[in-house]
């Protein structure tokens, strides 16, 4: 799996161990489908076309920014550990980060061109 991917499926489960007992059945496809800890409330309409990708810009023990063109509304995948403190930005607006695959993140990101900026800041 490449460091940051864009997704348009998604499957949400409220409870921890039953995302984890998804995870490992046998005809779950984690190369196309995160699961998310709760609902990123996003239309998707199909796959992203061939134009769109994902490119890492940066990346630094703080701060990581990531490139995005899409032809519509996905979810952008970072393999980096979710962890408080970390917080997101989409074209300098605040969104919510969302836990995916049960420790790793996930953002909405809209369709077009578009700058997510992950960035640490220590809750102590």
């Amino acid at each position: 799996m490449p460091r940051v991917k864009l997704f348009s499926h998604y499957e949400v489960f409220n409870d921890p161990k039953a995302l984890l007992k998804r995870f490992y059945e046998d005809d779950f496809d984690y190369r196309n489908t995160l699961l998310l800890e709760k609902d990123p409330h996003i239309v998707i309409t199909g796959e992203p076309g061939v134009e769109s990708k994902a490119d890492i810009v940066s990346y630094n023990p703080n701060k990581i920014v990531v490139s995005v063109s899409t032809d519509q509304p996905a979810l952008l995948f970072l393999s980096d550990s979710y962890y408080p403190g970390w917080k997101v930005t989409v074209n300098n607006r605040e969104e919510d980060i969302s836990i995916a695959d049960y420790t790793l993140r996930a953002v909405v990101v809209p369709s077009g061109k578009s700058r997510v900026v992950f960035s640490y800041t220590s809750l102590f």
